[in-house]
């Protein structure tokens, strides 16, 4: 399991891959952690465990990947990669609706 540190460090990379820095801040810099923290902590509290599953899967994969170096240690480009990896595994997996099975 992560600790609260490792979670926060793995969030806080994920957060400034999504919006990364360019000619302005990026999200973390500008706040994009506080909100999700806040959130987590009241109109989305049942969600903080997924958070916090989804982000030790995401620090796995990368151990697994990379040789057991942390997801924000990862140069840059392996991070995109490995989200652009597990975002593409996700929508394989994702439950088709209705009409679409019966297509199928």
């Amino acid at each position: 399991m992560l600790t609260r540190n490792k979670i926060d460090r793995t969030l806080q990379a994920l957060v400034d891959r999504i919006i990364p820095a360019d000619d302005y801040p990026s999200g973390w810099q500008v706040g994009v952690g506080d909100f999700i923290e806040r959130i987590l902590a009241t109109d989305l509290k049942s969600s903080e465990p997924l958070v916090e599953a989804g982000l030790n899967l995401l620090q796995q994969e990368s151990h697994a990947r990379h040789g057991g170096t942390d997801f924000p240690d990862l140069p840059l480009a392996a991070q995109d990669a490995l989200i652009e990896d597990l975002l593409n595994l996700g929508a394989t997996r994702a439950p088709q609706h209705k009409e679409d099975r019966r297509e199928a």
